[in-house]
C-alpha cells in the first residue's frame, strides 16, 4: 500500500505491487505487474500516479497461464489540483484450467470526492474468473466503476467494465470490453462518458461463443453543465448452448437528473438471455430506458431498447432492434426520441424466427417545450411456434401530459401474439398537437384467422 496525506507539494507514484500466487501449476506460468492501492489525500498540488495492481492466483493450471497488468483502486480525496489516473486493475482467477489462458488488463474502481480541478480516468477493470475452461479463454479489457462527487471542474471518464465469468467452457471463448457504471453527481462542469459496460456470463457452452460490448448504467445529477453519453450496456447470459452464439451491442439505462445543460443520449441497451439454444442464435441492438428529469436545456435520445429471451429454440433465431421506454419530466427544453423498443420472446420454437423493429412507450410530463416521437413499439410473443413466423414494426402508445409546446407522434401500435388460433392486434391512436391532458383514441381489436 502506498498512501499520501496532506501533500503540499505535487505527488507521483509509479508502480505499486502486492503479491503473485502460484500453486500446483503444471505449466508454464508468467505475470508481469501486480500492484495494490494508492490514496491521495487533502493534496494542495496535482497528483499522478501510473499503474496499480492487486493480485493475480492461479491454481491447478495444466497449460500455459499468461496475465499482462493487474490493478486495484485509487482515491484521491479533496484534491485541489488536477488529479489524473492511468490503468487501474484488480485481481484475475483462473481455476483447473486444462487449456492455455491469457489475459489482458484488468481494473476495478477510482473515486474522486470534492475535486476542485480538472479529473480524468482511463481504463477501469476488475475481475476475470475462468472456471474449469477444457478450451483456450482470451479477454481484452474488464473494466468497473468510477464516482465522481462535487467535481467543481471538468470530468471525462473512457472504459469502464466489471466482470467476466466463464463456467464448463469446452469450446473457445472471447469478449471484448465489459464494463458497468459511471456515476456524476452535482458536477459543476461539463461531463462526458464513453462506453459503459457490466457482465458476461457463459454457463456450460459446447461451441464457441462471442459477445462485443456490454455495457450497463451511466447516472448524472444536478449537473450544471452540458452531459453527454454514448453506449451503455448490461448483460449477456447464454446457458447450455450447443451451438455458436453471438451478440453485439447490450445496453441498460441513462438517468440524468435536475441537469441544467443540454443533454444527449445514444443506444440504450438491456439485457439478452439464451437458453437451452441447440442452433445458432443472434441479436443486434438491445435497449432499456431512458430517463431525463428536471432538465432546463433541450434533451435527445436515439435507440433505446430492453430484453430478448429466446428459450428452447431448436432452429436458428434472429432479433434486430429491441426497445422499452422514454421518460422525460418536467422538461423546459425541447425533447425528440427516436426509436423506443421493447421484448421479444420466443418459446419452444422449432423453426426460424425473425423479428424486425419492437417498442413500448414514451411519456412527457409538464413539457413547456416542443416534443416529437418517432416509432413506439411494445411486445411480440411466439408460444409454441412449429413454423416460421416473421413481424415487422410492432408499436404500443405515447402519452403526453401538460404539454405546454406542440407535440407530434408518428406510429404508434399495441401487440401481436402468434398462436395456433392466429393473431390479435389492438391499436392506439394519439391525438397529435399539443393537449392539456393525455387524450387518446383507441382503434378497434382486429383478429386474424
Amino acid at each position: 500500500m502506498m498512501e499520501v496525506r496532506h501533500c503540499k507539494g505535487p505527488c507521483s507514484v509509479v508502480g505499486l505491487q502486492l503479491e503473485m500466487e502460484v500453486r500446483h501449476c503444471k505449466g508454464s506460468c508468467s505475470v508481469v505487474g501486480l500492484q495494490l492501492e494508492m490514496e491521495v489525500g487533502h493534496c494542495k498540488g496535482p497528483c499522478s500516479v501510473v499503474g496499480l495492481q492487486l493480485e493475480m492466483e492461479v491454481r491447478h493450471c495444466k497449460g500455459p497461464c499468461s496475465v499482462v497488468g493487474l490493478q486495484l483502486e485509487m482515491e484521491v480525496r479533496h484534491c485541489k489540483g488536477p488529479c489524473s489516473v492511468v490503468g487501474l486493475q484488480l485481481e484475475m482467477e483462473v481455476r483447473h484450467c486444462k487449456g492455455p489462458c491469457s489475459v489482458v488488463g484488468l481494473q476495478l474502481e477510482m473515486e474522486v470526492g470534492h475535486c476542485k480541478g480538472p479529473c480524468s480516468v482511463v481504463g477501469l477493470q476488475l475481475e476475470m474468473e475462468v472456471r474449469h475452461c477444457k478450451g483456450p479463454c482470451s479477454v481484452v479489457g474488464l473494466q468497473l466503476e468510477m464516482e465522481v462527487r462535487h467535481c467543481k471542474g471538468s470530468c471525462s471518464v473512457v472504459g469502464l467494465q466489471l466482470e467476466m465469468e466463464v463456467g464448463h467452457c469446452k469450446g473457445p471463448c472471447s469478449v471484448v470490453g465489459l464494463q458497468l457504471e459511471m456515476e456524476v453527481r452535482h458536477c459543476k462542469g461539463p461531463c462526458s462518458v464513453v462506453g459503459l459496460q457490466l457482465e458476461m456470463e457463459v454457463g456450460h457452452c459446447k461451441g464457441p461463443c462471442s459477445v462485443v460490448g456490454l455495457q450497463l448504467e451511466m447516472e448524472v445529477g444536478h449537473c450544471k453543465g452540458p452531459c453527454s453519453v454514448v453506449g451503455l450496456q448490461l448483460e449477456m447470459e447464454v446457458r447450455h448452448c450447443k451451438g455458436p452464439c453471438s451478440v453485439v451491442g447490450l445496453q441498460l439505462k441513462m438517468e440524468v437528473g435536475h441537469c441544467k445543460g443540454p443533454c444527449s443520449v445514444v443506444g440504450l441497451q438491456l439485457e439478452m438471455e439464451v437458453g437451452h439454444c441447440k442452433g445458432p442464435c443472434s441479436v443486434v441492438g438491445l435497449q432499456l430506458e431512458m430517463e431525463v428529469r428536471h432538465c432546463k436545456g433541450p434533451c435527445s435520445v436515439v435507440g433505446l431498447q430492453l430484453e430478448m429471451e429466446v428459450g428452447h429454440c431448436k432452429g436458428p433465431c434472429s432479433v434486430v432492434g429491441l426497445q422499452l421506454e422514454m421518460e422525460v419530466r418536467h422538461c423546459k427544453g425541447p425533447c425528440s426520441v427516436v426509436g423506443l423498443q421493447l421484448e421479444m420472446e420466443v418459446r419452444h420454437c422449432k423453426g426460424p424466427c425473425s423479428v424486425v423493429g419492437l417498442q413500448l412507450e414514451m411519456e412527457v410530463g409538464h413539457c413547456k417545450g416542443p416534443c416529437s416521437v418517432v416509432g413506439l413499439q411494445l411486445e411480440m410473443e411466439v408460444g409454441h411456434c412449429k413454423g416460421p413466423c416473421s413481424v415487422v414494426g410492432l408499436q404500443l402508445e405515447m402519452e403526453v401530459r401538460h404539454c405546454k409546446g406542440p407535440c407530434s407522434v408518428v406510429g404508434l401500435q399495441s401487440e401481436q401474439a402468434h398462436t395456433q388460433a392466429g393473431c390479435s392486434v389492438r391499436i392506439f391512436f394519439v391525438i397529435n398537437g399539443p393537449t392539456s391532458n393525455f387524450s387518446r383514441m383507441i382503434g378497434p381489436t382486429v383478429h386474424f384467422p
